[in-house]
């Protein structure tokens, strides 16, 4: 999707997450909220849609991704080889890092009687394909290891970046939904600079 690529934490976004999620989303709109719980969760979200798109069954998607953002979903995959088809589906054990990059509330009619609360928050996730059976000879010392292994193992690392919203306006019961599906390669940059 057309989104900037997001990589690392930001230090700033970190204090802020912090703060939306203890002091104003738990404390405000749902005393059940808890960051640790939702990633758990989205890392569940990000593997069966990426599963799903990766087969390009759209129709199972309808209720988990939004329509325009569905829509963009099935224009550009149309332009995907079959193997960036396939590279699209994530395995759990090969999520090797992830965390929230940014959450984020939003407020229509902010006031007035029909005043509507989101909540936004922005996921990153490093998958390495194969990441447990690198773990494995990286100990038997069948490949290197550290910095040097991963680099050369650039072809199997991507980064996935997802953006969940749910309305938290009093008296609306509502589910997370995905907004924002983008994955990528970094290794493809560095091997055209």
């Amino acid at each position: 999707m057309d989104f900037p690529w997001v990589v690392w934490p930001s230090l700033w976004h970190t204090i802020r997450n912090w703060i939306f999620a203890n002091l104003l989303i738990h404390r405000y709109l749902d005393q059940e909220f808890d960051i640790a719980s939702f990633k758990k969760g989205s890392i569940q979200a990000l593997v069966h849609v990426s599963g799903e798109l990766s087969k390009g069954n759209f129709e199972a998607l309808d209720d988990l991704i939004t329509k325009p953002s569905l829509e963009e979903i099935r224009r550009n995959y149309a332009n995907f080889s079959l193997k960036q088809r396939l590279d699209l589906a994530v395995v759990k054990e090969d999520i090797f890092f992830s965390f929230p990059y940014q959450i984020g509330m939003i407020f229509t009619n902010e006031g007035g009687p029909h005043e509507r609360i989101f909540v936004e928050i922005t996921m990153c996730y490093h998958v390495f394909r194969g990441f447990q059976d690198y773990i494995n000879s990286t100990t038997t010392g069948e490949t290197p290891g550290g910095l040097r292994g991963v680099y050369d193992n650039h072809d199997r690392i991507s980064i996935a970046n997802y953006r969940f919203i749910r309305e938290f306006t009093k008296g609306v019961v509502d589910e997370w939904t995905i907004s924002l599906a983008n994955h990528f390669k970094p290794g493809e940059m560095i091997q055209r600079q």
